[in-house]
């Protein structure tokens, strides 16, 4: 989850004027799945994953039910044949919560934002008209605001 949020926020920064570097969408991509790849610490989950992280353009969502479902498999596995994990599986359960949390609280947080900006445009509309009001009235025109 980490590694798409650093992409995002790579390709966004890439986008943004004034940037000096600019960097590609697919060659960010082609790198966020050379990095799973090679960063996944089990080879059976890493066998797994490795026909996703081949595919550059394969979807956000396809990736993590992919990672769950064999992480999932994988501990169960490893639970079947008494090769407990249970250090790995909580760590990583607490991982995907924190960022979910995150990505949520992100969204929730945007959503005030744009919430607030529609609120600040609706006010300086209604300055501007009260500052046409005063104007006319000092020049003594009759006001008419529509």
């Amino acid at each position: 989850m980490r590694a798409l949020t650093i992409r995002q926020k790579t390709i966004s920064a890439s986008k943004e004027s004034g940037s000096g570097i600019k960097y590609d969408a697919s060659s960010v991509q082609s790198l966020l799945l050379h990095a799973l790849e090679t960063g996944l610490a089990d080879e059976t989950i890493c066998t797994k994953m490795r026909p996703l992280t081949q595919n550059s353009s394969v979807a956000d969502e396809d990736l993590i039910e992919a990672m769950s479902l064999a992480m999932s498999m994988e501990t169960e596995r490893s639970h079947k044949f008494g090769l407990s994990s249970k250090t790995k599986s909580v760590k990583v359960s607490t991982v995907e919560e924190g960022v979910d949390a995150r990505v949520k609280k992100d969204q929730e947080l945007l959503a005030t934002l744009k919430a607030v900006q529609a609120d600040l445009a609706t006010v300086i509309i209604i300055i501007i008209i009260i500052i046409i009001i005063i104007i006319k009235t000092i020049f003594k025109e009759e006001v008419h605001v529509t």
